[in-house]
């Protein structure tokens, strides 16, 4: 199901759950960069169901563009 962002859900705001889902995923970006979870598990994270429900970004697009951005931190 996707909100738009100005939806409200029994009269509520959905911007909180919205920013939520949005520093989940944020959040696994920065623990694969920083080596906190392997690259199978974000991969497992990103072509997963989960991340569909939280985000409308293409889950191999983040996938392909965090696991350039670490590969180009360890060259350097």
């Amino acid at each position: 199901m996707r909100l738009k962002k100005d939806a409200e859900v029994d009269g509520r705001s959905i911007e909180p759950y919205r920013n939520l889902a949005n520093g989940i995923v944020l959040q696994a970006c920065e623990d694969y960069l920083n080596n906190t979870i392997t690259e199978n598990s974000f991969k497992f994270f990103c072509f997963g169901e989960w991340i569909q429900m939280l985000t409308e970004i293409d889950g191999e697009f983040i996938f392909n563009k965090m696991r350039g951005k670490k590969h180009d931190r360890e060259r350097y």
